[in-house]
């Protein structure tokens, strides 16, 4: 099918369409790894507290993950660059981690030949936001 159709220019564009090139355009888009729909991970909790904005965030985080199929597995955050735990074997994983951050955490599942296939994030939340003014500043009235 063909559309004829004018722009502001007053030039013509012919809009082609046909069956095949519509099927081809929907083999061209990236499949999604069944694997990585099918694997789970959760943090609990998901957000840490701390009491002023840029303070230290003390939190124990429990990871615990599960997948379709048994293999290798390793569980990595953005807060280490080493992996912090990694299975053999296994269709499922658990571990509690103690977090020290100012940063929010992102945690990760990898099978071992380095596909992604979970995150998470741990978000920083804060109760009292950081003031502009220096806490030692002086105040003359």
């Amino acid at each position: 099918m063909k559309r004829i159709k004018k722009n502001r220019a007053g030039l013509l564009i012919i809009l082609g369409f046909t069956c095949q090139g519509l099927l081809l355009g929907s083999h061209l888009q990236a499949q999604p790894d069944p694997e990585l729909s099918r694997a789970r991970l959760e943090i609990s909790p998901t957000q840490c507290v701390s009491v002023t904005q840029g303070d230290k965030c003390h939190v124990d985080v429990k990871v615990q993950w599960q997948t379709q199929a048994g293999g290798t597995y390793c569980l990595k955050s953005s807060h280490s660059l080493e992996a912090l735990k990694c299975w053999t074997g296994a269709q499922s994983g658990y571990i509690e981690q103690t977090i020290v951050t100012t940063k929010p955490v992102v945690f990760t599942l990898y099978k071992e030949d380095g596909a992604e296939l979970a995150k998470r994030e741990l978000k920083l939340m804060w109760v009292y936001k950081r003031s502009g003014r220096s806490p030692a500043s002086w105040r003359m009235f």
